[in-house]
């Protein structure tokens, strides 16, 4: 079953820290059972739609969400 890496840090100079490998499916729809924002959610699943395996997202408030596809 595929799974989405992710982990985060609040700022820029913040270590990232682990928060879970949740479930995505063929849609590219990822398995809600994290402790993170919505916007980071559908912040990955909009880079896995257009190609992406890997990157990193930055809300808003500046917290970032790094994260690797693991299909």
């Amino acid at each position: 079953m595929a799974t989405v890496r992710i982990s985060t840090a609040r700022h820029a100079h913040d270590p990232k820290q682990w928060v879970g490998a949740p479930v995505i499916d063929r849609q590219n729809r990822i398995e809600r059972s994290l402790d993170i924002p919505e916007a980071a959610y559908q912040g990955i699943e909009a880079a896995i739609g257009q190609g992406s395996l890997e990157g990193e997202i930055t809300l808003a408030d500046g917290q970032r969400f790094h994260w690797l596809l693991d299909r």
